[in-house]
């Protein structure tokens, strides 16, 4: 699934601002790191597997472009006003986490007009239930898993 999302992105990476959600092993940040990612921040919530992220980070010597943080999710969105060109997003299936990070990332705050959000999720017959505004540009699935790439435009809101 990684190399079909990085064939997706090959002309998208290079010098990007990439979030990595969720990051267990860091396995997509790590990748946009080694093709040129200009800066990768990691968010995870086990702390653990933050501590391993901060590891490898400097055994790859990736310290300079890979910024790691140990918190909530949500917490984390809710807090930063960095804007990404490319968020990846692999919560765990249970407990709606993908509905309601998509609610947040729907505030656009985060969003430069042509950022891309990568999704795992489970493959079912029904898609994400995403903002109007959003736009699936490709979609695969991989037995149980699907894979969403998704063109993420803010929600304008009438004054």
């Amino acid at each position: 699934m990684r190399e079909t999302l990085f064939n997706w992105l090959q002309n998208d990476i290079s010098g990007a601002r990439c979030l990595d959600l969720f990051a267990g092993s860091g396995s997509f940040g790590f990748e946009a790191a080694s093709r040129g990612a200009s800066l990768v921040t990691m968010v995870e919530s086990n702390a653990e597997a933050a501590r391993k992220l901060v590891q490898n980070a400097d055994l790859l010597g990736a310290n300079e472009v890979v910024r790691v943080v140990h918190g909530n999710v949500e917490k984390f969105l809710r807090a930063t006003t960095t804007p990404y060109d490319i968020i990846f997003m692999d919560p765990p299936f249970s407990g709606n986490l993908a509905d309601s990070t998509c609610r947040i990332l729907s505030r656009g705050e985060l969003i430069t007009g042509s950022t891309m959000l990568y999704i795992e999720s489970l493959a079912t017959k029904e898609q994400l239930p995403l903002p109007p505004t959003w736009d699936i540009i490709r979609q695969k699935d991989h037995g149980t898993v699907r894979s969403t790439l998704i063109n993420l435009k803010p929600i304008v809101h009438d004054i």
